[in-house]
């Protein structure tokens, strides 16, 4: 798709100003809830009193991928206004997205020591056993990535897996589960369903039960990790010892209080992509408004800046009111899911060394 220069400038202006809130650091507590310490349900801060140094970088990056992202889910001669108008596309330019999520997608290196990965076919799903230095196959995770139930995929995450694997002391299955707008609810649901199907009895090298079995995942991730929790509890199958969602996306009707202009209007148009065969409420897509009575434990990491904080902050109220085991935490000065970009950010490497601290207790 070609971009007008007229365009460049005004994308240039319209993501500082209007997407500031998910990406640019504002004053600590500006965007949290009022609510410190550590009582259950209630966020426990983490982070210093200033972002690190390397925050600016990780801005850099926020910058760019927004940059090329924007045009892909707003027409141009509403970006070109003053102030500039956020008109949706129609259709979204899924496939171009994908491809600009895919070249901008951080890609550290493999954490120090040795990871082992191997290729998981469960039926016609792609999977990968991601395995860090020290891992234990018998003690198993099931990740699912981010990116809106519309883009992402193993390649993109295996170096961010393999930290959390290390971090854990947890082998690791990560799936290509299918995307919309190809694929609608329940598809990616299906797919996370079968994959922790095949952990249960399948190890990266040997069939045999795992000593213990997590979810975990990011953003759609997230939210896909705490529906098929709730799957599992109603389905009758056995329930993971602990789900940990970072930055989760918990409420597809986009009505959280700390969501901007754009994140509400570009976020539920690529929503609605998954949703439309059962609607933005539905449980299986927005947890949220699920009885979440009977879940395991959950963790949960937010950024203090980031725009689906509220999912979080609410969730978390609900779960632990239903009496759900529940670890809150949100970063201060962070934005989206900041822990993908370990090992640049030391706010990121420290989120990943509590995850995996949470894990190793579970």
């Amino acid at each position: 798709m070609a971009v007008s220069g007229a365009t460049r400038r005004a994308v240039a202006t319209a993501v500082p100003a209007a997407l500031a809130a998910a990406v640019v650091p504002g004053p600590a507590g500006a965007r949290a809830a009022s609510q410190k310490g550590g009582a259950m349900g209630k966020p426990v801060y983490r982070g210093g009193a200033a972002p690190s140094p390397e925050m600016a970088q990780v801005l850099q990056h926020f910058e760019i991928l927004m940059r090329g992202m924007v045009p892909t889910y707003f027409r141009p001669e509403g970006l070109e206004r003053n102030p500039p108008e956020f008109l949706l596309r129609e259709p979204l330019d899924t496939p171009l997205a994908r491809l600009l999520a895919k070249g901008l997608a951080v890609r550290p290196e493999l954490p120090e020591g040795r990871t082992q990965c191997w290729p998981a076919r469960i039926g016609d799903l792609r999977g990968e056993w991601i395995l860090g230095q020290g891992a234990d196959p018998s003690r198993r995770m099931l990740y699912l990535h981010g990116g809106g139930y519309a883009m992402g995929d193993v390649d993109s995450y295996r170096c961010f897996v393999a930290r959390l694997s290390q971090a854990s002391g947890c082998a690791a299955l990560a799936i290509d589960y299918r995307l919309a707008p190809e694929h609608p609810y329940p598809a990616a649901l299906d797919d996370a369903r079968a994959a922790y199907r095949f952990l249960m009895a399948q190890g990266p090298e040997e069939p045999g039960r795992p000593t213990s079995a997590f979810l975990v995942g990011d953003s759609a991730g997230g939210g896909l990790a705490l529906a098929l929790a709730l799957d599992l509890r109603d389905g009758g199958g056995e329930a993971p010892a602990a789900v940990v969602a970072m930055s989760p996306g918990t409420d597809l009707t986009q009505s959280g209080a700390t969501l901007t202009p754009p994140e509400v209007i570009g976020g539920g148009k690529q929503f609605s992509l998954y949703y439309r065969t059962v609607g933005p409420r539905h449980p299986g897509v927005s947890p949220l408004h699920a009885d979440l009575k009977g879940l395991p434990p959950v963790f949960l990491q937010a950024g203090e800046t980031e725009g689906y904080l509220d999912d979080s902050v609410r969730f978390a109220a609900k779960a632990a009111a239903a009496g759900v085991p529940v670890t809150f935490e949100i970063w201060r000065h962070m934005p989206h899911v900041h822990q993908v970009m370990a090992p640049l950010l030391p706010e990121a490497n420290d989120a990943i060394t509590s995850i995996g601290g949470f894990l190793r207790r579970h």
